[in-house]
């Protein structure tokens, strides 16, 4: 912080009256890191995935990593699907999909904690509680089961639009920078 001094006439006595007007150097916020490749989003994924659950997400380290999550669920499932409309149903092929399809539901269970961890960071990201997170998390879940799935949907879309929220950085309880 630099002080000015700057000198203003008072119109009613024309005496000129000293002022200082503070002037703020701006502070150079660090926001959570952000990403460029798909990469090194995966493997902050999983490095923060079961340690980090107090800490930040960029909007950049969701998307991609879930990108990444997303191509490693759906292109097995696809490539099933393509062989399976095309007329591929020989036995050892039919037993190499139920192979590749247990490999992908294991995949699935794999990712739940970092996934939860992630989507309680970004929360914390844009200054909302980790419970919040939880309760929309667990009751899509919980309505999926009871086959509520357009509930469930709903509630999934919601809080996949809540973590797409930029960053909150100005009275933010989570950043460590706005305390």
């Amino acid at each position: 912080m630099t002080p000015k001094t700057t000198v203003k006439t008072n119109k009613l006595k024309s005496k000129p009256v000293a002022t200082t007007k503070k002037t703020v150097a701006k502070k150079s916020v660090k926001c959570s890191k952000t990403y460029t490749n798909m990469f090194q989003a995966y493997n902050a994924f999983w490095k923060r995935g079961f340690t980090d659950w107090k800490g930040t997400s960029s909007r950049s380290e969701f998307w991609l990593a879930t990108l990444f999550n997303c191509i490693l669920i759906l292109v097995p499932i696809f490539l099933i699907l393509f062989f399976w409309a095309i007329g591929v149903r020989e036995s050892g092929i039919i037993t190499f999909f139920m192979v590749i399809l247990c490999l992908v539901a294991l995949y699935g269970v794999a990712i739940l904690v970092p996934t939860l961890s992630m989507g309680i960071r970004r929360f914390h990201d844009f200054g909302q509680p980790a419970w919040l997170f939880l309760i929309l998390f667990v009751s899509s879940f919980v309505l999926s089961v009871a086959e509520l799935d357009f509930i469930s949907n709903v509630i999934s879309t919601i809080t996949f639009v809540l973590c797409s929220l930029p960053t909150k950085l100005l009275d933010n309880p989570y950043h460590k920078y706005s305390k």
